[in-house]
């Protein structure tokens, strides 16, 4: 940092950059004036020294605008936003970029260690270049920081490894960068292999990187390695949910081919994953511990046994198959552990798939076939109990729909906002907080709250779409009358247009790091405005500077009901590569309505809003904004509350959403989506089924336990139609839009919920039976299906389709014979399911 003497005042220093402004001065010269600047002085001397005024709207290349984004600018997400759009516009041309960089990274080197780490939190990432990952890494060693965030580990297994990794010399390359900077090693490529990065991306064998052949290389040269690659693939499979989840952790172990010794070391943590979800990481440790059962220590042997009980509750059938041959070793070698193994043998009897019986029978003798056939015995003298159809039917709002009065204090109205601006309020609470704004043209701020709505805008991403920004920077215009403030309404989505340098013809948009001829393109931006829900709620909340309530345009009411005929339109994008394609997939499903007229801007808000062809028009920006932007909660909020009279609609404007929730880990407004089809009192048609039907597949556990937790709701107040519903997942699973791992798991869990619930999923199954051949994994479906048949006492017969597919040792065959072999009998959660189902009939 080049040193000079620091003017003693604020004001000062202030009336300095300003000179130095005037006169063009260099960014050295700037340096020294802000040497010893604390951030709060920062703050106030980027309004000063604005990058956005010296760059321009054009976003024209100037060093001391560089400079200052690193230097001055408060919130680190806008200077990561700034950046964007200067690299945007100037099309990431590397002289450019090069300087670029180097004038921001003086900067950068004058922030402190907190701001640093969240900017290349904010910022580093594939699409942000080698340049920039290169400066956080400098960063990060020289004041001796650790960076743990998706985005700069992925820079770095894209650089570093990667980049070392494709030569002629194989993976020899690393070992330099390796021995040049240890770290690389022993910090960064840990941090990327255990901080949940690794099943997004860090790619399995056989995708752009041999991530196996990599780590036998590794292993060979650096002591330790391999004993940290079990334990770090043992800890990320012990945090694994889902089978997707567990992959990429259990081929690093099983590639690393473990010998019985190794697995006798980790033998705690492989009788632990027995207690996991996925069944890929339960057959792993079965197999691991099978081998070696005669090594285990007394507590580890009493440990795998109590695991047992869990295991034998499951319905995978190899699961239980491999579990019973465990208990049937240890007790041959292990006597004394005879009478626990019966006993929980025995408990598990009435559960366990007709064929395994008799594989228990071996186990333990004659007192397992005694409690079966007292099972048998008694399920014969029963009939099941008859369980009323679901015949949905539009109802009374419930309290989360519930009518809102309209406000009636200032301070009720501050209260509104301030939650609404810190991501915690409720978006449904926007038209009357509007309202109330347009009648009153005032809602009593006082100083301290105008600058806190001031310094709000300041640390925003300056993102057009954020219309919690665009809210706040129009009631500080109108109610604090700061002319000063001129918040902008969304304007459209932006949208890059390329003309390749080879043909001269418009590129086609999708085409994202596909080939040089894209990025060598001239790019120019166009702005589109189809009017979904971003843009819908600018337009209300620009209602609010004409003076008047509902009677201004601000709608206070939702929407009525209208009738829709739908149609479902599967596009393909066009093709991407391996990286893009694993993150943001290759189609997209929406639903379109016949014969709807296009939007246009005379079209009446009223007509607008219930419209969908917005949605195809705005179908990748709606994905990218719900995975970045916090404030699309409060935007989900608002149009499921102005929609909850058509929830279809609602359902064909969430697809982008939900999709996206296939792949990324935050959808912001997911959940807010969700809890409001578990409270829809409007029937629910086939948007609206197929949209649950792609949640059932998130690949986030939350969002699946509340697709559980909506599916089973709707079941206890009537309203779920399993005909429908198991249409909508049959069609999805057979095209392989969805993961059938992470279906399966959310329909348990929605059965788990209530009896009746239990009951409806039993149902959708039954509805699924005719189309299970043609899907993948579909004996799995069939397994839960027999499952929850034979806990509710019923019969279901085969469809003709599949009775050739009951023949042969295929997964589907054994669960359709296991299926066909359930006879009528009555239980106890029938019992309950139907005294539940008769309750909701006669409050009808």
């Amino acid at each position: 940092m080049p040193k000079n003497n620091m003017p003693p005042s604020f004001a000062e220093r202030r009336a300095l950059v300003k000179k130095l402004l005037d006169n063009n001065a260099p960014v050295a010269e700037f340096r020294r004036a802000l040497a010893g600047a604390n951030e709060e002085e920062r703050a106030a001397l980027h309004r000063v020294l604005s990058p956005t005024r010296l760059m321009g709207k054009d976003y024209t290349y100037h060093p001391v605008a560089l400079y200052a984004i690193g230097a001055l600018t408060e919130k680190p997400s806008r200077a990561a936003s700034l950046l964007r759009q200067f690299n945007r516009h100037t099309g990431w041309q590397d002289n450019i970029a090069q300087q670029a960089g180097r004038y921001f990274e003086m900067g950068l080197n004058e922030r402190p260690d907190a701001w640093g780490l969240e900017f290349i939190d904010h910022y580093v990432q594939l699409a942000e270049g080698k340049i920039y990952f290169e400066i956080a890494h400098r960063f990060l060693r020289s004041r001796q920081l650790r960076c743990v965030s998706v985005g700069y580990l992925y820079a770095y297994e894209n650089y570093v490894i990667r980049d070392n990794s494709v030569s002629s010399r194989g993976f020899a390359p690393l070992l330099d960068i390796f021995n040049d900077d240890p770290l690389l090693l022993t910090q960064e490529f840990w941090d990327l292999f255990s901080n949940g990065v690794g099943d997004e991306l860090y790619v399995a064998p056989g995708r752009h990187l041999k991530t196996i052949e990599l780590l036998l290389f590794l292993q060979e040269h650096y002591e330790g390695f391999r004993q940290r690659v079990f334990a770090e693939s043992l800890k990320g499979l012990l945090a694994a949910d889902t089978n997707p989840d567990a992959t990429t952790y259990r081929s690093f172990y099983l590639g690393m081919r473990p010998n019985n010794q190794e697995a006798v070391e980790h033998a705690a943590e492989l009788i632990a994953l027995l207690c996991s979800q996925p069944s890929t990481v339960v057959g792993l440790a079965q197999k691991q511990l099978l081998p070696i059962l005669g090594e285990l220590t007394d507590h580890q042997v009493h440990t795998l046994v109590d695991a047992s009980q869990a295991v034998l509750m499951r319905t995978e059938k190899k699961i239980l198959k491999s579990q019973l041959r465990i208990l049937a070793e240890l007790a041959k070698a292990r006597p004394h552990l005879c009478e626990q193994i019966t006993r929980i043998v025995g408990q598990a009897a009435s559960t366990l798939p007709v064929e395994l019986r008799d594989q228990a029978r071996h186990i333990t003798g004659k007192f397992l076939s005694h409690a079966t056939d007292n099972a048998d015995t008694g399920a014969s003298t029963a009939q099941p109990g008859s369980i009323p159809d679901a015949v949905p039917q539009h109802r009374e709002p419930d309290d989360f729909f519930t009518y809102r009065p309209p406000i009636n204090s200032a301070a009720q109205a501050q209260e509104i906002l301030f939650e609404l601006l810190e991501n915690t309020g409720d978006g449904a609470d926007i038209p009357r907080l509007l309202a109330y704004i347009a009648e009153h043209r005032d809602i009593g701020l006082d100083k301290a709250q105008q600058e806190y709505l001031k310094k709000y805008l300041e640390n925003s991403d300056g993102n057009t779409y954020n219309n919690l920004e665009y809210l706040a920077g129009t009631i500080l215009k109108l109610c604090a009358k700061e002319d000063s403030i001129a918040p902008q309404k969304f304007p459209g989505y932006e949208y890059d247009r390329r003309i390749s340098s080879m043909t001269g013809e418009y590129l086609e948009d999708g085409q994202y790091y596909s080939d040089e001829e894209y990025w060598d393109a001239e790019c120019t931006v166009e702005i589109r405005n189809s009017r979904g829900p971003v843009a819908l709620l600018s337009e209300q909340i620009s209602h609010i500077l004409t003076p008047g309530t509902c009677g201004s345009g601000i709608m206070c009411e939702p929407l009525p009901a209208v009738q829709r005929t739908w149609r479902r339109i599967t596009v393909p994008r066009k093709p991407l590569n391996a990286d893009f394609e694993r993150i943001y997939g290759n189609y997209y499903v929406a639903w379109a309505v016949h014969e709807e007229s296009p939007v246009t801007a005379e079209t009446p808000f009223e007509q607008a809003a219930l419209l969908v062809d917005s949605v195809r028009a705005e179908y990748e920006s709606r994905d990218s904004e719900q995975r970045e932007l916090p404030a699309m909660r409060a935007v989900i909020q608002w149009y499921a509350w102005l929609t909850q009279n058509n929830p279809d609609i609602f359902a064909a404007h969430m697809m982008p959403a939900v999709k996206g929730a296939k792949f990324a880990k935050v959808i912001h407004g997911m959940e807010p989506a969700l809890e409001a089809f578990e409270h829809a009192h409007r029937v629910l048609g086939e948007p609206s089924y197929s949209f649950l039907a792609y949640a059932a597949s998130a690949a986030e556990q939350q969002y699946r336990s509340a697709t559980a937790q909506a599916l089973a709701a709707l079941a206890d107040r009537s309203m779920l139609d399993t005909g429908m519903f198991a249409a909508e997942l049959g069609w999805m699973l057979q095209g392989e839009y969805m993961i059938v791992g992470r279906v399966i798991e959310t329909l348990q869990d929605a059965a788990s919920i209530s009896p009746l619930a239990g009951w409806r999923v039993c149902q959708v199954l039954q509805g699924l039976l005719p189309v299970v051949g043609e899907i993948n994994r579909g004996g799995a479906l069939v397994q839960l299906l027999a499952h929850l048949a034979g806990e509710y006492g019923v019969s279901v017969e085969i469809p003709e389709v599949l009775r050739p597919k009951m023949k042969g040792s295929t997964v589907l065959a054994k669960n359709l014979r296991a299926l066909s072999a359930l006879s009528p009998h009555s239980t106890e959660l029938a019992h309950q399911a139907q005294e539940q189902a008769l309750v909701i009939s006669d409050e009808e």
